[in-house]
């Protein structure tokens, strides 16, 4: 996971660095599908005892829990949907072509001009309201507000991860979140770290309904 963050600043990277974005994009993957199934199964829990117990037991927590659920959903949806859209604008295919496409397939590996128009350009400029970069910034907060809110009420907190405050850096000079991860970064790197953004937002799904007050 390290080498993710040593080459996301690159610019002009080597063949074999390029090429060792889709190895760690499939272990991420499959990192993804565990946490989904371990997910499912404490909803299966949640499922189960609002078929052996009243409603007064299991009320506030299996509605708290269903609308984590929604919230994650909707956020890992926004991700993956343009991650595949800019899969699709980069290798000029369709959406359902670009949806399944292994990243070593991906053409243009090391261009980073079209990746960030994608991300902080189109809809806007430098990663502001209306970009892609500035809505995913405003989801993950608003995701982790209305976790962290629904947490407070039963007196528990963690640590959910999806920093967005930073400090980020360029070199020495401090940047903001859109910048850091979209502005001048190789497109198999946005790639492969919006696959790692879903590994965050999945594990602190997992964490919130696993606490024992939910």
């Amino acid at each position: 996971m390290y080498l993710i963050f040593l080459a996301l600043m690159a610019l002009n990277v080597s063949v074999e660095v390029l090429d060792s974005f889709p190895l760690i994009d499939r272990g991420i993957q499959d990192t993804n599908r565990n946490f989904e199934m371990k997910v499912d199964m404490i909803y299966d829990d949640f499922n189960a005892q609002v078929q052996n117990f009243s409603e007064e037991h299991v009320y506030p927590f299996h509605g708290q829990a269903l609308y984590i659920r929604e919230l994650a959903d909707s956020l890992v949806n926004y991700v993956m949907t343009n991650r595949t859209l800019m899969i699709a604008m980069l290798n000029n295919i369709g959406f359902e072509e670009a949806d399944t496409l292994d990243l070593i397939d991906l053409r243009q590996k090391d261009n980073y001009s079209r990746s960030t128009r994608f991300w902080m350009e189109e809809g806007g400029s430098s990663g502001g309201p209306g970009t892609r970069a500035f809505t995913l910034r405003e989801m993950m907060e608003n995701f982790k507000f209305e976790v962290d809110s629904i947490l407070a009420s039963h007196d528990q907190n963690i640590t959910l991860g999806l920093d967005t405050e930073g400090p980020f850096y360029r070199g020495d000079t401090r940047v903001d979140w859109q910048t850091y991860n979209f502005d001048r970064v190789i497109s198999v790197a946005v790639a492969t770290n919006l696959s790692r953004m879903v590994t965050e937002i999945r594990n602190a799904q997992f964490d919130a309904i696993s606490m024992h007050a939910l």
